[in-house]
């Protein structure tokens, strides 16, 4: 669910990172932090199989009362952490429900920081295999010095090898990049 396209003013991250360090802090606290994390995973995806849902709870012209009432209704029918009951109805009740998949990755991003994870996005232009991705998990992890997060997407234009993100680092070891550093070589003469 995003904000940007409900209707909702422009919010600012750090009011996202703010609400995800509460609800991180409260959930550590209370050493729920995994279940709290696995609840909200679990609505993001209900919201992400119904789409209509997200349209609902994003659309300024459904009254407050009928959001918080539907909301209700799926808290009510779910398995959550009264601590994650509570922080969606408190998103509701200030009308940021909207914004939940930007509070999302700041918690995400937050929680990940917490346990030494990072986050490593790969680009391939075919689906690897499970060895190849262990391959690349163990020497990103080494080099990093932290447990890493696959995030794998295809872009068939690479033609061959990888594209490695770290944040704002990227290392390309793709085909692509290695022809077209050949043809400036080429070119310079």
């Amino acid at each position: 669910m995003s904000g940007k396209n409900g209707g909702a003013p422009v919010i600012g991250r750090s009011l996202f990172r703010r609400y995800a360090k509460v609800l991180i802090e409260v959930a550590r606290r209370d050493k729920l932090l995994p279940r709290v994390q696995k609840d909200l995973r679990s609505f993001m995806e209900l919201l992400k199989t119904h789409p209509q849902l997200e349209g609902f709870f994003s659309d300024p012209k459904i009254s407050p009362l009928h959001k918080e009432e539907l909301l209700e209704e799926l808290l009510s029918a779910a398995d959550y952490e009264d601590i994650t009951k509570n922080f969606l109805r408190l998103l509701s009740f200030r009308r940021r429900l909207p914004y939940l998949q930007e509070v999302w990755e700041a918690f995400q991003w937050q929680v990940n920081r917490l346990e030494g994870v990072a986050v490593v996005e790969v680009i391939s232009p075919f689906p690897l295999s499970e060895g190849q991705t262990r391959k690349i998990v163990r020497r990103v992890s080494k080099f990093l010095g932290k447990k890493v997060e696959i995030k794998s997407s295809l872009d068939p234009s690479l033609i061959g090898g990888v594209v490695i993100k770290v944040g704002d680092t990227v290392y390309d070891g793709s085909l692509k990049k290695q022809l077209q550093l050949l043809k400036e070589r080429l070119v310079q003469g």
